[in-house]
């Protein structure tokens, strides 16, 4: 898991926070022990910093209402405390130590898990060239492709997903009660119990049906809106089919999933099957976030196919520049020029 932590604060400080914070709900906690957590405090600003950052992070994941620093607040406001807040005893006290001390270095992932669970949506993005895999709440499994821009948003009537351009694998967990739908463009995919794949790229969204049916609606009259309906043109697809539509228009013919090559960056590798060097250029623009200028338009219509590494831009390169007999020459701003052999 990751962490917002600080990580100028030592482990120990922050362990010993969590400590101090625990035991200053405790029931038997005395006027002495006050004084040790105020010397404690005053001694080193980490302390105060750790205390009071256990104490944010404990606060931001919703556990409880925490007030403000035990030493800050008067004799009174600490009375009025015990009838606000929860207090332990001593067999509890190890426990909420543990549990402050994780909800600390846990924190960003606690309140991911804590939005996806009441409904919040949750904005994702995976950078360029990485991968990335999430478990839903309802046990639906994600991956996605690098440069994805996806959000997500689960609540006990219904299951959506707004894929704004990217590539992305679904595996869903079947559930009558709440359909699992996914925007993409001026579009609907609906669920209905499957694992397929999806790619929103340059207009165009492309779905392949691994296992399973999905209903894929194209050409909504209120893409922003999908309590308005479906529009007339809607599909279903099944085991290893696949169909594409654009922003505007009615979907294409249903056709054969091309599952080898949209999930090869699964396996870490990307497949081009006598496809337009114009399209291959573009593709790794998206892979790779750089910008391949091909001089000599005319060579961008021939087809190239081939299977390669994601991680190696270089040999995908060479294979290009060898099979149309190009010179690839770097530019200011990390700009690729392929020119034509003299």
């Amino acid at each position: 898991m990751s962490s917002n932590r600080n990580h100028e604060i030592s482990d120990r400080i922050m362990e010993q926070a969590a400590q101090w914070f625990a035991r200053c709900r405790a029931e038997d906690f005395t006027k002495e022990q006050q004084t040790c957590l105020d010397e404690w405090l005053k001694a080193d600003p980490d302390h105060r910093a750790a205390f009071d950052e256990t104490q944010t992070a404990w606060n931001d994941i919703g556990y409880l209402a925490v007030p403000p620093p035990a030493s800050s607040m008067s004799v009174a406001g600490r009375r009025r405390l015990l009838f606000r807040m929860p207090r332990f005893g001593m067999a509890g006290l190890a426990l909420m130590a543990g549990l402050f001390f994780c909800a600390f270095y846990f924190k960003s992932d606690l309140i991911t898990w804590r939005n996806l669970h009441t409904g919040k949506e949750i904005s994702y993005k995976t950078g360029k060239g990485l991968k990335r895999e999430i478990t839903l709440p309802d046990g639906s499994h994600v991956e996605t492709n690098g440069n994805t821009f996806f959000s997500i948003r689960f609540n006990p009537w219904q299951r959506n997903v707004t894929l704004t351009a990217g590539e992305m694998f679904f595996d869903v967990r079947h559930d009558a009660d709440r359909p699992f739908e996914i925007r993409a463009h001026n579009g609907l995919i609906r669920v209905l119990g499957t694992r397929f794949h999806v790619r929103n790229r340059e207009g165009l969204v492309s779905v392949d049906v691994e296992a399973g049916r999905v209903q894929v609606c194209s050409g909504l009259a209120g893409s922003s809106d999908p309590s308005r309906g479906l529009s007339r043109d809607e599909r279903i697809i099944t085991d290893g089919q696949g169909l594409d539509y654009r922003w505007a228009g009615p979907a294409g013919s249903i056709r054969q999933a091309e599952l080898d090559r949209v999930s090869a960056w699964r396996q870490g590798k990307i497949v081009f099957r006598s496809m337009q060097l114009d399209a291959v250029l573009k593709e790794l623009k998206h892979h790779y976030g750089v910008r391949i200028i091909l001089v000599d338009k005319k060579i961008g219509e021939k087809p190239f196919t081939g299977t390669f590494n994601t991680h190696d831009l270089d040999e995908i390169l060479e294979a290009i520049t060898i099979s149309f007999s190009l010179t690839a020459e770097k530019a200011s701003g990390g700009v690729v020029m392929l020119w034509p052999k003299t």
